[in-house]
């Protein structure tokens, strides 16, 4: 068969770029995540940028900047080894009060599954994060109170179709209520000083 058209190759390394994630947030994930990085980049010079239209010439050269950004977030910079505030992201979960029961019970779903994750997470935090600047533990320290509240206020009101949804979400923000208490407590006592 024929290579795929230009257009086609452009469209897959942009879909998968939109996988390209840390789950857990482990070490072994963030250097899986810079190894694809440059994986996409090496495919994405393939691409014969002459036989794009101008719009896909554009979409390749954003996506070739996000990934060299990625990268020097990743490897460089090591971001989410100097910057604490980013381990209480809780984007899932954030998405349900976007707009009320857009995100239906698939977004419930992987809210709970996000939150249930919480525990992993803030444990790799504690063994990734290297002596921060001080303002940005203090900024982490003030923000820990607001994620708290998103589980204490608003996860509770949250209304789920699928029976027993709504208890395993409320069940998952206790497990993640604990452990985001335990972080602000070892941020403040043993990041912070």
């Amino acid at each position: 068969p024929p290579p795929p058209a230009p257009s086609a190759t452009l469209a897959a390394l942009v879909a998968e770029a939109e996988r390209i994630g840390v789950g857990t947030r482990s070490a072994a994930e963030f250097a899986e995540a810079a190894r694809r990085w440059h994986a996409l980049r090496a495919r994405l010079a393939t691409v014969d940028r002459a036989a794009l239209d101008r719009d896909d010439r554009v979409d390749a050269e954003l996506l070739d900047a996000h990934a060299r950004t990625r990268l020097f977030e990743l490897e460089t910079v090591r971001l989410h080894t100097v910057v604490p505030v980013q381990w209480l992201d809780l984007p899932r979960t954030n998405a349900l009060f976007v707009r009320d029961d857009a995100l239906g019970d698939a977004g419930l779903r992987a809210a709970a599954a996000e939150l249930r994750a919480v525990p992993t997470v803030l444990a790799h935090a504690r063994a990734q994060l290297a002596v921060p600047a001080r303002v940005w533990t203090e900024n982490a320290i003030a923000q820990a109170p607001y994620a708290r509240l998103m589980l204490d206020d608003d996860v509770p009101r949250v209304r789920a179709s699928a029976p027993g949804l709504r208890d395993s979400l409320l069940a998952a923000a206790g497990v993640a209520r604990e452990a985001l208490d335990r972080h602000a407590r070892w941020m403040r006592d043993t990041l912070l000083p």
